[in-house]
């Protein structure tokens, strides 16, 4: 009988946490409309031959709330910046294709920044291919950080609906978001050599639904740890729902469908060797290693901006304000997925020579908790394991208790409603 009681109550434990999770992003999802009801100005780009629409683009952009896109295929030359409460949707059929070896099509400009108490807000990108040629680097990006064909960071309230990407570069993920809260993905496309879809750290409220990736490398990263060159924080993850999808199989492939990684560090010691991606705290400020190599440090770190060089030799980054010692990932939840390169899900600790994102002596404190998965294989390698659930069929009891929750919520709502309208017609 307490057996009985103990798995009513997991079942239970995993709808609440499912219900919460799905009403976070719905709440993000209202917000977002509620705030956006209304265009300032609306812009029409058309397809008249041009070689290069990179300042087309941008300027329109930058002075429009809504812009629309004829059928055509557009060359861009360099990265198109987004500000506050802009939607670009696409009419007919529209293609952007990079013409040179640069970095983002798409990009926020908070992402410029190393820190951002105010983010942007509100940013819709619908009905667009983005052909990356095969072409894509680092060296003017928005942040030495941000690695994305489309890269968000800063941001809240996000939507993509149809976007696609062909011909993906190695250096550069199809989406990547840093610090991104309510974001709504929809019928999204990816084919290309590096990871799909990348989430880092002070990701909230991620929910991708209808995807199809092929992917050379993982078809998801979700990491608050991660290498020196796209890790910009010490945050959690939180909230994440991966669901409707395919990952196709490639000729050439490596990496996972999705793989997980965490961190765990220390307080810095005089004298202590620190390695690549190795992350400190020094009263209330948090550092990354970012040189490669193991090295005895002797100095402090006590900057707080940017890179800096020591004498001692180490290449710390500022990462900010905290005294946490581990990034952790929390309520993920994958359903209904075709996974035709039968690949798995990963969770792991990095140990390698471009990351080391556990110190020794705090190996499982970090942790990746709340972890639900339909009917795919996973496996642990590194790092805590907390609550999760892998269920061997799609029509599992979670979305049942969901569903009955969701009801008997609306019900009450509707009940409350009911009683102040009778109140006011009794007044």
């Amino acid at each position: 009988m307490a057996v009985k009681l103990s798995n009513i109550f997991s079942k239970v434990q995993w709808a609440l946490v499912a219900f919460v999770f799905i009403a976070t992003v719905l709440v993000g999802y209202i917000t977002f409309f509620t705030s956006n009801n209304s265009y300032k100005k609306t812009s029409v780009i058309y397809f008249n031959g041009k070689k290069d629409y990179t300042k087309i683009f941008q300027d329109v952009v930058s002075n429009s709330n809504h812009v629309i896109i004829k059928s055509g295929t557009y060359y861009l030359a360099k990265p198109i910046y987004l500000n506050d409460n802009i939607t670009i949707e696409g009419e007919g059929t529209v293609k952007l294709m990079k013409v040179s070896n640069y970095s983002h099509v798409f990009v926020n400009t908070k992402t410029k920044l190393d820190f951002a108490e105010k983010f942007n807000i509100n940013i819709i990108i619908a009905n667009i291919l983005i052909d990356a040629n095969n072409e894509g680097s680092q060296i003017d990006a928005a942040h030495k950080t941000a690695n994305g064909i489309i890269s968000f960071k800063f941001l809240n309230n996000l939507i993509l609906n149809n976007v696609k990407i062909i011909n993906g570069d190695s250096q550069l993920y199809g989406v990547h978001l840093q610090s991104v809260k309510n974001a709504i993905v929809k019928s999204y496309f990816y084919d290309g050599a590096k990871d799909g879809f990348h989430i880092n750290g002070g990701c909230e409220n991620i929910m991708i639904d209808g995807f199809e990736i092929s992917s050379f490398d993982d078809a998801f990263g979700i990491m608050t740890d991660d290498y020196p060159r796209v890790q910009h924080n010490t945050k959690d993850i939180k909230n994440i729902i991966i669901k409707n999808g395919v990952s196709k199989k490639r000729k050439e492939q490596t990496g996972f469908f999705i793989r997980f990684m965490t961190s765990s560090w220390l307080e810095w010691q005089n004298k202590n060797k620190y390695n690549i991606g190795n992350i400190v705290n020094v009263n209330n400020l948090q550092y990354k290693k970012v040189n490669p190599g193991e090295m005895v440090s002797t100095l402090r770190p006590n900057h707080e901006l940017g890179d800096s060089l020591y004498l001692d030799g180490i290449f710390w980054r500022f990462l900010g304000k905290g005294n946490n010692k581990s990034s952790n990932i929390f309520n993920i939840s994958v359903s209904n997925v075709n996974l035709e390169d039968n690949r798995i899900i990963l969770r792991t600790v990095n140990k390698d020579s471009f990351n080391y994102g556990e110190y020794p002596g705090t190996e499982n404190t970090s942790i990746v908790d709340g972890l639900f998965i339909d009917n795919i294989k996973f496996l642990s390698v590194r790092g805590k394991m907390g609550n999760y659930k892998i269920s061997k069929s799609s029509k599992n009891y979670i979305f049942l208790l969901f569903g009955i929750l969701t009801a008997l919520l609306s019900f009450i709502i509707l009940v409350f409603i009911r009683f102040v309208q009778l109140q006011k017609k009794v007044k």
